[in-house]
Order: C-alpha cells, then structure tokens, then sequence
C-alpha cells in the first residue's frame, strides 16, 4: 500500500493532469512551467500492463510544457535545481502550524 505522501502526490498530479499512469510525476516550477516525468511506449510491456501514454505524446494530450521518460527523475532534478538560488530558511518552523 503506498504511504499517505505518495497517495497525495498521485492525487495532486491526477487533478493538475487528468494522469493517473503508474511510476509518473509532475513538477510544477514557481513560475508555472510543468513538467511530466511517464513512462515511454513500449509495445511489449504494454500487452501485459496497458496502454501507456509515451513522452511523445503526453504534452499534447495533457497540456504540460515537457514530458521526460519518468526513469530520469534524479538527472531531471538535478538539471532544473542547479544554478539557482536557496528558496528559504531550512531551518524548523518556530510555531506548530496546527495551533494557529
């Protein structure tokens, strides 16, 4: 069973997309670009496990800005990450958010 974040995630990216394909994931950028990481056709797999999408076709059919095979995640991250500046304080919240 996946952990609640996961569910989460999964539930996120169904609504934002309308994509609900195993193994995918979106990364929405602070001014708006998206990303879609799904897995690439394959003819072979999919008699076993379905349909697939493919990265050729999901930024027409879904309307996100990029897809990549999902596989490519970490090298994705680090690609978009390097050069840019901190986005905060890493630091603990000073108050519990669930009192206020």
């Amino acid at each position: 069973m996946p952990t609640t974040n996961t569910r989460i995630a999964r539930t996120v990216r169904l609504l934002l997309t309308g994509f609900d394909e195993p193994g995918a994931w979106l990364v929405v950028h602070a001014h708006g670009r998206t990303v879609l990481g799904c897995r690439p056709k394959n003819p072979e797999f999919e008699i076993w496990e379905g349909h697939r999408l493919g990265v050729d076709d999901a930024v027409a059919a879904l309307g996100v800005d990029e897809a990549v095979d999902a596989a490519a995640l970490d090298q994705v991250m680090a690609q978009r990450l390097a050069n840019q500046p901190p986005c905060g304080s890493c630091s603990a919240p000073t108050t519990d958010w669930r009192s206020a």
